[in-house]
């Protein structure tokens, strides 16, 4: 079984060569790496079509307009022929042994349609490793309901790097591309998420498979500068409440969950921007803006007595939203949340 390796690139080149040879040094060969440039204005390019050069069977390389992460791997996964494919960005690299975990965890059950695993995060001085799943199989209906909830709640991550997906359930579930088109943060949870929502047997595994870089340049980080609607995920909590609407619509302990996840994770990303504001000016753009953009219609009215919701949290929410200035200037001086 090959497993296919798809690389969003975009100007990489500090990392892009650790990132390839990750690959190269598999202890399995059943491998094919795709490796997409997104328009970058660095070498990534060439460093894709001179590993390409060298391994004219195992490694691609194209090119296209810049367009974002999502509409260039929704590309690479085109141009996939495994069964599997699995995700690398290309600041990160892979375990050695990746590609033998996965072709032995299907190895068991041919019918897989994913499998999860952890991974470690690392810095200039060594790895944390996150060692958030226990091996487990969902294929029942129970199971996979019980993976649903852990998608509610926020148990498993939206990353699609954490992930191998067999290659006709990725080909087969349609997204609306228009959704995500101007969005640089938790498109992969999007993409993620609406295929897990379709499978039917999903291991996780144990093992440690791949290495995510807390790069200070990344995505993820850069709350003193980024506009305040970039951390926004409402729109993959929608996909997640269309999901239990339409499975589950009777299930008011699962949508008290979401809830009070798309709450908690708001007033998260309130706390992040505003203790990363480096100026009176940033912090008062942070106490007026409309944070309700972030919680889905109905969050509202589920936050007061959800049980989920973290309580020190609905006083900074209440604080923000009702601009309470002093407030929030006082607890950030001497009191904290």
């Amino acid at each position: 079984m090959k497993i296919s390796i798809v690389v969003p690139v975009y100007n990489a080149e500090k990392y892009l060569i650790e990132c390839i040879e990750s690959v190269l040094n598999q202890t399995s060969d059943n491998w094919e790496l795709i490796l997409v440039d997104d328009g970058s204005t660095d070498k990534s390019g060439e460093i894709c079509d001179s590993f390409s050069k060298q391994y004219p069977e195992r490694i691609f390389s194209f090119h296209k307009s810049n367009e974002g992460q999502f509409l260039t791997r929704k590309y690479g996964i085109k141009k996939c022929t495994g069964e599997y494919i699995g995700f690398l960005d290309a600041d990160d690299f892979l375990d050695e042994k990746f590609v033998d975990v996965i072709n032995s965890t299907v190895a068991e059950d041919f019918l897989t349609d994913i499998v999860c695993f952890n991974f470690a995060r690392f810095y200039k001085n060594g790895f944390t490793e996150c060692l958030e799943l226990k091996k487990e199989d969902f294929n029942t209906v129970s199971e996979i309901k019980r993976l649903h909830e852990k998608i509610v709640t926020g148990e498993i991550t939206g990353a699609l790097w954490s992930k191998v997906f067999k290659s006709d359930l990725l080909l087969n579930v349609k997204l609306n591309e228009d959704t995500v088109s101007n969005k640089r943060f938790a498109e992969d949870a999007f993409h993620s998420f609406s295929v897990m929502f379709n499978a039917k047997n999903v291991k996780f595994v144990e093992d440690v498979l791949y290495y995510y870089r807390d790069n200070p340049l990344g995505a993820s980080f850069g709350y003193d500068e980024r506009d305040l609607d970039y951390f926004n995920t409402k729109y993959v909590f929608y996909v997640i409440e269309k999901f239990l609407s339409e499975r589950y619509p009777d299930d008011e302990h699962l949508f008290e969950k979401l809830y009070a996840h798309n709450f908690n994770n708001a007033v998260n990303h309130i706390l992040k921007y505003y203790r990363n504001a480096n100026s009176k000016e940033r912090k008062k753009e942070i106490i007026q803006y409309d944070w309700g953009s972030y919680l889905l219609d109905k969050t509202s009215g589920f936050i007061e007595n959800n049980k989920y919701v973290r309580q020190s949290y609905k006083k900074v929410w209440k604080a923000f939203c009702k601009k309470k200035y002093t407030e929030i200037y006082i607890r950030e001086k001497f009191i904290g949340w």
